[in-house]
């Protein structure tokens, strides 16, 4: 997954309030330090496309 974050020029995480479980929010962020997202949580997570309105 690093190896690949690494060569693409835009790397997407959407994971939802669910992704703090185990801490693992924590280790992927240090392992892709350049994450960007849709939306950000009232928990500070990456928020889930699915949860999101259709209309921008």
């Amino acid at each position: 997954m690093v190896g690949l974050a690494r060569n693409a020029s835009l790397v997407v995480a959407a994971w939802g309030n669910d992704g703090e479980h185990l801490g693992r929010d924590r280790v992927v962020r240090a392992m892709i330090p350049n994450l960007h997202c849709l939306k950000v949580t009232g928990a500070e997570q990456l928020h889930h496309p699915l949860y999101l309105p259709g209309d921008p």
